[in-house]
């Protein structure tokens, strides 16, 4: 007779030499019986052991485990490290998680150079000791902060190219981000065209919502796309040169998105003698978690002098234009 069933062991010449017998039990099932198994000699008994699949979410303070098994789990799930402080329950559970934030001396994440986050955990089975039926796991969320070329053309649209991929080895690598910049109004609604004098602003957008960085820019120059005049707006160090023409880079806060993610330059709308066309450049870096401002100066109409924090502040490491 033929019938479906979860097969969880199998033993090898325990009724005789050439017999292979499969089993719907396993020693949890047979946990209240003593000696479940008999002595036989030359006879082996196999048990499926429970299969885990753990996948990494890195996200901007940190890092989260997500684990399935094959088998219903009841146990805990901690840092190796600091069992008692960063540690989950579990009860009769196939999928589970665990949240290991990268400041907290509870699970004592390791920060390796500015970009890698390692930790290791451990899937515990019994509430109190560790078994060899337990299993560790070590975990790396490596972030890309590598600088990205953002385009913004009348012809063509809008266009965003990253570096090349980072490539996957043993870890997960969260890719340097999407981001868009466009011309608008000091609201954010886009514009086409406009008067010399007008209120607008440059703004600088992460596309997805759910990213774990934030951005900042500098070496921002408008540019008359003629005969190659231009001029400085946002100097190396992330502040205007003439807050006159360009203010200071700031972060929009909204409810739809964290703050860090929408940058906006306030200017009013100006051109050069050669052309109506105004095109822009700049250098866009994503950092984590968050970007510092940068304390800028300048003179006041009336000498004194006036401060004001804008949002560029990393060295600068290699210029890929942006051309508006």
């Amino acid at each position: 007779m033929d019938a479906d069933f979860g097969c969880y062991s199998y033993d090898y010449k325990s009724a005789g030499e050439p017999i292979c017998r499969l089993s719907h039990h396993s020693a949890a099932t047979l946990a209240h019986i003593q000696e479940p198994y008999l002595p036989i000699g030359n006879a082996t008994t196999y048990e499926l052991q429970a299969c885990y699949q753990v996948t990494i979410e890195c996200k901007a303070s940190e890092m989260v485990a997500k684990i399935s098994t094959s088998t219903v789990f009841n146990g805990k799930v901690y840092s190796r490290s600091r069992p008692n402080s960063c540690v989950e329950d579990i009860k009769n559970s196939t999928q589970f998680t665990i949240s290991l934030p990268y400041n907290s001396v509870d699970c004592d994440v390791e920060q390796k150079g500015n970009t890698m986050f390692t930790s290791n955990i451990v899937i515990q089975h019994h509430d109190k000791i560790v078994t060899r039926a337990d299993v560790g796991l070590a975990l790396q969320c490596k972030y890309d902060l590598k600088n990205m070329t953002v385009t913004h053309s009348l012809q063509s649209g809008l266009e965003v190219r990253n570096d090349p991929a980072t490539e996957y080895i043993q870890e997960v690598v969260v890719a340097s981000p999407n981001v868009t910049m466009r011309v608008t109004t000091p609201q954010g609604q886009d514009v086409g065209s406009a008067q010399v004098g007008d209120n607008l602003a440059l703004r600088f957008e992460i596309l997805d919502k759910s990213s774990p960085y934030e951005i900042f820019v500098r070496e921002l120059v408008a540019l008359d796309g003629r005969d190659s005049s231009e001029i400085v707006l946002i100097d190396e160090h992330g502040c205007p040169t003439d807050p006159s023409i360009m203010q200071a880079i700031m972060q929009v806060r909204c409810s739809y998105v964290d703050s860090g993610k929408i940058l906006h330059a306030p200017f009013q709308a100006f051109k050069f003698p050669a052309t109506d066309v105004v095109q822009f450049r700049a250098l866009v870096t994503p950092c984590h978690p968050t970007c510092e401002p940068q304390q800028c100066y300048a003179d006041r109409f009336d000498g004194a002098l006036m401060t004001a924090k804008s949002f560029g502040r990393r060295k600068r490491r290699e210029v890929k234009e942006s051309v508006y």
